[in-house]
């Protein structure tokens, strides 16, 4: 593990809009985990393997006759015929997630046992009902709201969990007080919001939107990273590095801000390759749209400066 340190916790004077953003954030996430508990719904152990299949089974008639508004990772698991538990978990939030399907859910189950189809049908309307309750699928982008302009960003300020929350914070201080430094609260306000939407359109076009909400800073978070590497890119920056809990193997270290930059794009762009990013929990797509955005933004305000200051000087 390598974790940045750079120039440490500013106060409020001088980062006011990351604390502000820091705190936004862990407010939301805290106020609205227990709008309602929904978890038990979503984890019940009605859910049995033969339920999984027999869901799998009428989602996959749904899938393969309405091909022009099913995923590609939809059709990919339904043609194969292959679908287990683990496969059929998969299946299950994407059906509940679809409105269509929903809709018309009993037309797809009519060669299910009709006990079973019976229980499919009122689990649907609980975990629709569930779904539904989560702020995710108000602030969260997904499919069912892309046509809106507000989830493009305030996806960014939603996360599945506590640790989520705290990983994401812990780099939005550090990355966002260094970057506030350089170029200014004003811009680094705007900055922040369109490296959040710019990171969710690289998501919408690597790894493409879903029915299961995206959510989490980390994209427009990578925007600050290589905001900051780039405005550094030749310079050493301080990390702490963590190998083994023994001596010898953690401790401070300078590296040049190239090198952060080619570690973590690599991790990416390894990520994205090596998963089917329609199952991925880690959205690679938006962490690499975030990187490329932010040395595009660094680019620019690096050139912005430099012909400002060549004004001044003529």
């Amino acid at each position: 593990m390598i974790f940045p340190i750079l120039s440490g916790i500013l106060s409020f004077q001088k980062a006011p809009v990351t604390w502000l953003l820091t705190l936004l954030t862990v407010a939301l996430h805290l106020i609205t985990q227990n709008i309602e508990d929904v978890q038990p719904m979503l984890d019940s152990p009605t859910w049995s393997e033969p339920l999984l299949l027999s869901n799998a089974q009428g989602f996959c008639n749904f899938v393969l006759a309405n091909k022009s508004e099913s995923e590609p990772v939809e059709q990919r698991i339904c043609e194969s015929n292959k679908t287990n538990e683990s496969l059929g978990w998969v299946l299950l939030q994407h059906a509940i997630s679809n409105k269509s399907y929903l809709k018309d859910a009993d037309r797809y189950l009519a060669s299910i046992d009709l006990v079973e189809r019976e229980t499919l049908l009122h689990r649907y309307r609980v975990q629709d009902f569930a779904t539904s309750s989560r702020p995710s699928s108000w602030l969260g982008l997904h499919s069912a709201n892309r046509e809106s302009w507000l989830p493009w960003w305030t996806y960014a300020f939603q996360h599945a969990s506590m640790g989520h929350l705290v990983a994401n914070t812990s780099f939005l201080v550090i990355f966002g007080m260094a970057t506030e430094a350089i170029m200014g609260s004003i811009l680094f306000s705007v900055g922040y919001i369109w490296l959040a939407i710019m990171a969710a359109l690289s998501y919408s076009l690597m790894s493409g939107i879903s029915s299961v909400p995206l959510v989490g800073a980390s994209g427009a978070i990578s925007g600050l990273m290589g905001f900051f590497l780039f405005m550094s890119w030749g310079k050493n920056v301080r990390f702490f590095y963590w190998l083994l809990p023994a001596k010898g193997y953690f401790g401070l270290v300078m590296l040049p801000a190239w090198v952060a930059f080619v570690v973590w794009f690599a991790g990416d762009v390894a990520g994205f390759l090596s998963s089917d990013t329609s199952l991925n929990n880690v959205a690679h797509g938006a962490h690499l749209g975030g990187l490329m955005s932010g040395l595009l933004f660094g680019f620019l305000f690096k050139s912005v400066k430099r012909d400002r200051s060549s004004a001044s000087i003529t």
